[in-house]
């Protein structure tokens, strides 16, 4: 990684005991996720953590995640912010080219519990959505 506040290993993680190891296409994918949004969002705003990068097919099955997810191409990050959510959200939204950047679920307060972003250099089309989540279903948004 070209950042000095992300790894692969933080961008790999996951907790569900399966293997998880990126292929060279897909390091290079997170490498440009960190380049151009993870690491001028953190500069910017200070502390970032990555819930969710990069999934193998087993991962993203396991955790329910959409059968054409960026995750599963390392396009993609589920992150939180110290601070604030939707700071993060305007944040990234005002200044980074991106696929997509997506409210995902609701905290007590009424924020996003996490903001989902993806960066696929070819479709940089800078949707942006709120996910609902209603049992075990979501409902997207445009906004």
């Amino acid at each position: 990684m070209n950042s000095p506040y992300f790894t692969l290993g933080e961008l790999t993680h996951t907790s569900t005991g399966l293997n998880n190891k990126p292929g060279e296409e897909e390091v290079k994918n997170l490498e440009a996720l960190v380049d151009n949004i993870l690491h001028p969002a953190r500069v910017a705003l200070d502390a970032i953590k990555v819930n969710s990068g990069y999934r193998s097919v087993a991962v993203n099955r396991m955790v329910g995640g959409a059968k054409t997810s960026h995750h599963l191409y390392g396009m993609a990050a589920d992150i939180v912010h110290w601070r604030s959510n939707l700071d993060l959200y305007a944040w990234i939204k005002a200044n980074c080219k991106y696929t997509q950047l997506i409210q995902e679920g609701t905290d007590r307060n009424g924020e996003p519990k996490w903001i989902h972003v993806s960066y696929d250099p070819n479709n940089l089309k800078c949707e942006n959505l709120r996910a609902i989540f209603i049992g075990k279903r979501v409902r997207y948004f445009q906004l």
